[in-house]
């Protein structure tokens, strides 16, 4: 099915309407190399008092790290440090598919229509339990999982008091509990032995699963959250570490995100307070030395401090009045133009002439265009003028 329709029309009338039709060429200065900085147009605004939530994989964590640096209120706070320190890593509470997304919320809102947490939990030889649907390392109490678990079930409806909700899908492999119908979050190969890990299996989710589960997401937020609430959906950029698939991880990556890319596209076409944010291609398009960190998958704080202040400066109200994102923007834009110049440096000769030879390319393009159109006018003159002629000839015939 089409998710968009759209009125055939003349060359000239879609450059006035979009402005970037046309990918980018080095004929003159663009907005691809070496930093892409694709637009976006907000179908709603953010004002400073709104409050945020945040949740996904972990360049969910990114973005809610740059909110609260200026000054913004986001959700769910950080509970880590109430909890015991052997169970703290980073990506405790990340939720990388959406299968796990939307676990994750109906847990907090709608307890009762889901298994629980406790009923994955595996139980090792020592008497102690493990818990793969939170990201943790190590086994403990089942006491300890179980108020860790209400830790962050009771974080997580601190959803119901936010208007602005931010999601970030990360990847499609999911590793399935079959007993207990949930998504895992972490894996269960090294404390289960090989009869134990015959009740789970990994699914690749397609393009109708994802979308699917979107439509559950937004349905529950709809049901428990104010009815001005609005959605920014980001698909993270950060590859998978490695694939459960026998392929190649770079083809799997490519797979993952292109399902999801193409999911969110249709669904926040179809919803009027649901926003696409292009992070992705940002970071994707960019080229790699500014936008990716040294371990070649996350993303730079450059290009992710790029993003979220380019996001603020587009959604929130006030901006220009923020001093201290302006400051930062201000500061973030030299260094895409330090960015640029290096870039440049590192050009051919050949790549730096081609770019002055053709600085002209898109205005004479233009110019083309605008003729073409004025002699396909005055020839549809012409032929109206002739076979009004001709039927004037045709009268006086009879």
């Amino acid at each position: 099915m089409a998710i968009e329709r759209i009125p055939m029309e003349r060359l000239s009338q879609l450059a006035k309407r979009n402005k970037e039709f046309r990918w980018p060429t080095r004929a003159t200065r663009n907005r691809l190399e070496p930093v892409c900085s694709p637009r976006f147009d907000p179908a709603f605004k953010i004002t400073p008092t709104d409050n945020i939530f945040t949740l996904g994989s972990c360049f969910a964590n990114s973005i809610a790290v740059e909110l609260r640096a200026l000054g913004l209120k986001v959700f769910p706070e950080d509970i880590k440090k109430d909890i015991p320190p052997e169970f703290r890593t980073n990506n405790l509470d990340f939720h990388y598919t959406p299968k796990n997304i939307l676990q994750s919320l109906k847990w907090a809102l709608e307890p009762d229509k889901i298994n629980t947490r406790q009923n994955c939990y595996i139980k090792m030889n020592d008497g102690l339990f493990f818990d793969p649907t939170l990201g943790h390392k190590v086994p403990g109490k089942k006491q300890t999982l179980d108020q860790i678990n209400k830790s962050y079930t009771k974080s997580y409806r601190s959803i119901l008091k936010c208007n602005v909700v931010i999601i970030t899908l990360g990847l499609i492999e999911c590793i399935f509990d079959k007993d207990t119908g949930i998504y895992l979050e972490n894996w269960p190969g090294d404390v289960s032995n090989d009869e134990e890990l015959a009740k789970y299996e990994i699914q690749i989710l397609d393009h109708e699963e994802v979308s699917s589960t979107l439509s559950e997401i937004y349905k529950l937020l709809s049901e428990f959250l104010p009815n001005n609430f609005n959605l920014i959906l980001t698909v993270s950029p950060v590859p998978l570490a490695s694939t459960f698939r026998n392929c190649d991880v770079l083809v799997a990556n490519s797979y993952s995100k292109s399902v999801l890319r193409t999911a969110t596209e249709g669904f926040s076409k179809n919803h009027k307070n649901v926003d696409y944010l292009p992070v992705y291609e940002s970071v994707s398009y960019s080229d790699r030395m500014a936008s990716w960190d040294t371990d070649l998958r996350h993303p730079s704080q450059f290009i992710v401090q790029l993003n979220m202040l380019r996001m603020l400066r587009a959604y929130l109200i006030g901006a220009e009045d923020n001093n201290l994102l302006t400051d930062r923007l201000k500061a973030i834009e030299e260094q895409v133009i330090d960015h640029e110049k290096e870039f440049q440096a590192s050009w051919p000769e050949q790549l730096r002439a081609f770019r002055a030879d053709f600085s002209g390319a898109e205005k004479n393009l233009t110019e083309y265009v605008n003729k073409s159109e004025k002699l396909i006018e005055i020839q549809n003159q012409e032929i109206n003028r002739l076979n009004q002629l001709i039927d004037l000839m045709k009268q006086k015939a009879f």
